[in-house]
């Protein structure tokens, strides 16, 4: 039997990150939203006085924010897309998929060269 201390600290050391994770996605979500929307892998958020990429958790959730409530508006943006057809919406969704899974790959390349991330600015 684990001691309940033992497991406080057990729990604190699996979920030391998410703090961080969350922060990041409350302030990178929208940029990564409006990246996607716009058809631009977001891997690299640019802003006024930095640059930063978020981290892979927040790509993941702007991309599903995008293809639960956004995904229509995406289409609409796209020349002869109609968000009733769902073999449009299919291909629409394996774009936002792979836009996503590039920003992921990238990710670990932009911390690695100190060029962005939370732990490369």
């Amino acid at each position: 039997m684990v001691d309940d201390r033992r497991l406080d600290s057990l729990v604190l050391e699996i979920t030391s990150h998410l703090a961080l994770t969350s922060s990041d996605f409350k302030s990178s979500g929208e940029d990564i939203e409006e990246c996607l929307l716009h058809g631009v892998v977001p891997s690299k958020l640019l802003d006024e006085n930095h640059t930063s990429s978020p981290m892979p958790v927040s790509m993941i959730n702007g991309a599903y924010c995008v293809y639960l409530y956004r995904l229509p508006e995406l289409m609409n943006k796209l020349e002869g897309q109609d968000p009733l057809r769902l073999d449009q919406r299919a291909t629409t969704i394996q774009k936002l998929e792979a836009w996503t899974m590039k920003a992921i790959e990238d990710h670990p390349l932009l911390v690695a060269s100190g060029n962005g991330g939370l732990f490369g600015d």
